[in-house]
């Protein structure tokens, strides 16, 4: 009966060494984690800028909406707008104006400057209804 006994100890024993050795594998809570380059601080902030054209006559659209991540701007008498100090990543760029489709484009940003020009379609009267 006694050797019966400390066999289930060790088996125990080692059942709570085998949990404390997976415990402590994965990252220690005091090193560093610097290594993943995640954040704002991964990438230089990137200077979005273009026209806004008119799709079937190619003339600048004033005043359309351009919005990125978490700024948004208007395009100017010329159809140019800039969005400065975005932050790096792929986005989802929204072009809005009243009388025209609105223009979804995925713009990776990379930091530094990005030239992006959109062509909005003017909105056909049975899309109204």
């Amino acid at each position: 009966m006694g050797h019966h006994h400390n066999r289930i100890r060790l088996a125990a024993l080692a059942a709570c060494w085998l949990l404390a050795a997976c415990v402590e594998v994965g990252p220690h809570p005091d090193s560093p984690t610097t290594e993943w380059p995640t954040g704002p601080t991964a990438l230089p902030p990137t200077h979005l800028r273009g026209q806004v054209l008119d799709a079937s006559s190619g003339s600048p659209v004033a005043g359309a909406k351009i919005e990125a991540v978490s700024q948004s701007g208007l395009s100017d008498p010329e159809g140019y707008y800039v969005l400065d100090g975005l932050r790096s990543g792929i986005t989802v760029v929204l072009t809005t104006k009243a009388g025209y489709d609105t223009a979804q484009t995925i713009v990776p940003l990379e930091g530094g400057d990005k030239v992006l020009n959109v062509r909005l379609r003017m909105t056909t009267a049975g899309t109204l209804r």
